[in-house]
């Protein structure tokens, strides 16, 4: 549920932020047009590039040789 922007409960997960009808880029683009649709998409990436930048990893090219 979200309400106001904020979400009040529930899980954010593919099949309510994926382009699927009734997903919330669907009812961004219905309510409020092409141009929020696009900036909430942008404002989606720079979240999960944040979140990846202090939680992700990184694999070296010595990673991807299998071992004897």
């Amino acid at each position: 549920m979200i309400d106001k922007g904020e979400l009040l409960a529930g899980m954010l997960d593919k099949g309510v932020v994926g382009n699927a009808n009734g997903g919330v880029i669907h009812y961004i683009w219905l309510d409020y047009g092409a141009d929020e649709a696009a900036k909430f998409l942008s404002n989606a990436q720079m979240l999960v590039n944040n979140w990846l930048c202090n939680f992700g990893f990184s694999v070296g090219v010595s990673d991807i040789f299998p071992t004897k």
